[in-house]
């Protein structure tokens, strides 16, 4: 280390743990997001056990929520790590905003998917009725991770 230098000076190197933490807390945000909406989704479908369709609309939600997240920062912290040296954080949020809305509709049949397996029921009226349920809580939840996506891509800026 130089005389002068400053270890947590933005733009650092070493803050890259930075974009794996915004990583943890949006696929841990999705999780939780589709978790809810599983388990909301799972008392529509009556076709199996009170307590193992639950858990079966929680498990599916959850992981398709992770699965959304992962792709979601597949998309998305590149674009963080772009915004960092270029600027135009409102196309970072926007982009976050419309990125949630696609993987919240992709989760949305993931699950409802999963639940017609696992309940033997084909029922494409409930997942019709559920896609605007998956697109507003993935324009919300993409909102709130393009705004962390923003203040990780801040963070990590280098400085002038």
């Amino acid at each position: 280390m130089t005389a002068g230098s400053d270890i947590s000076a933005p733009g650092d190197p070493r803050r890259g743990w930075v974009f794996g933490l915004l990583r943890v807390l949006v696929c841990g945000a999705a999780a939780l997001v589709g978790g809810f909406f599983g388990l909301a989704a799972s008392g529509t479908y009556s076709g199996f056990g009170g307590a193992a369709r639950h858990t079966a609309g929680i498990l599916l939600g959850g992981c398709g929520g992770v699965l959304a997240g992962v792709v979601w920062c597949r998309v998305m912290v590149p674009r963080a790590r772009r915004t960092r040296r270029t600027g135009g954080g409102g196309k970072l949020v926007i982009g976050g905003l419309i990125w949630g809305i696609y993987v919240g509709l992709g989760c949305t049949v993931l699950l409802h998917a999963g639940l017609m397996i696992v309940a033997w029921r084909f029922e494409p009226a409930l997942l019709a009725l559920c896609l605007p349920f998956g697109a507003v809580a993935g324009l919300l939840t993409g909102l709130l991770c393009g705004v962390l996506a923003l203040i990780a891509a801040a963070v990590t800026r280098p400085s002038s």
